[in-house]
């Protein structure tokens, strides 16, 4: 399984132990974040995930930015620990 394969993994776990869903986004649309997300007490976003030390291409980032300006919210992360540090960051 590929690195960022197994953040997905431990995302969606992470994700339904607190209670929250996900769904794998599978849209051929260049720049597609990868998992949509729905927190209790949070709401929905989307997450882009990247294999350890990898960053989102520019289209992916330009993607993320137009859902953020649209009052959507959007990040990326590259390990379970980078997701719950932007929920803390970014999303509470």
């Amino acid at each position: 399984m590929a690195e960022e394969a197994r953040t997905i993994t431990k995302i969606k776990k992470y994700v339904s132990e607190k209670g929250g869903k996900t769904i794998k986004i599978t849209l051929s649309e260049t720049g597609t974040p990868d998992l949509l997300v729905a927190m209790p007490d949070i709401g929905m976003f989307l997450v882009e995930t990247k294999a350890k030390r990898k960053k989102p291409t520019l289209i992916q980032e330009r993607r993320m930015e137009e859902w953020n300006m649209s009052g959507g919210r959007a990040f990326w992360c590259d390990s379970l620990d980078s997701f719950i540090d932007n929920l803390k960051n970014k999303i509470l």
